[in-house]
C-alpha cells in the first residue's frame, strides 16, 4: 500500500515531467532558458565570486552547500537541479534563484511541492528533483 507522501510524491513527479514538457514546447533552446545567467559548474564559481549579494546567499550557509553540491551540469546546462533547500525562501526569494538557471517558470511548482510535502510529511524523505 503506497503511503500519502509516496502519492504526493509521484503527482510531484508527474508534474515536473509535464511541466518539464512545456518547456520543451515553447524554448527554442531544448528546454533551456536562454536567459540563464549559470550555465556550467564554472560559470556558478564565476557568479558566486563575483556577485555579491546574490539570490543564493539568501540560503542559510549549510542549506546554500548542499543547494550548490546537488546542481548538475552538462554541456547543455544545468541538468539536476534540488529544490529542497529553496523550500525556505519566500516566493520571490525562490523565483530570483530560479531565475539564476534559467528555471523560474518552475517557481510555482517548488511552492506547489513545499505545501503538499508539508500536508503530508514522511520521516525525512526529500521532495523530488527539477530536471529541466
Amino acid at each position: 500500500m503506497l503511503r500519502t507522501g509516496t502519492v504526493a510524491s509521484l503527482f510531484i513527479s508527474a508534474a515536473l515531467a509535464l511541466g518539464a514538457c512545456a518547456i520543451d514546447s515553447s524554448s527554442g533552446a531544448g528546454g533551456k532558458d536562454e536567459s540563464a545567467q549559470i550555465t556550467s559548474r564554472s560559470g556558478l564559481e564565476t557568479y558566486l565570486r563575483t556577485t555579491s549579494p546574490s539570490p543564493i546567499d539568501a540560503l542559510s550557509g549549510v542549506a546554500k552547500q548542499r543547494f550548490l553540491d546537488g546542481l548538475v551540469f552538462t554541456t547543455d546546462g544545468l541538468e539536476h537541479l534540488d529544490y529542497a533547500e529553496l523550500e525556505g525562501l519566500t516566493p520571490s526569494g525562490i523565483s530570483d534563484v530560479l531565475r539564476l538557471f534559467g528555471m523560474e517558470t518552475y517557481t510555482q511548482t517548488v511552492l506547489d511541492a513545499a505545501a503538499e510535502q508539508a500536508k503530508h510529511p514522511v520521516g525525512d524523505a526529500k521532495p523530488p528533483t527539477l530536471i529541466p
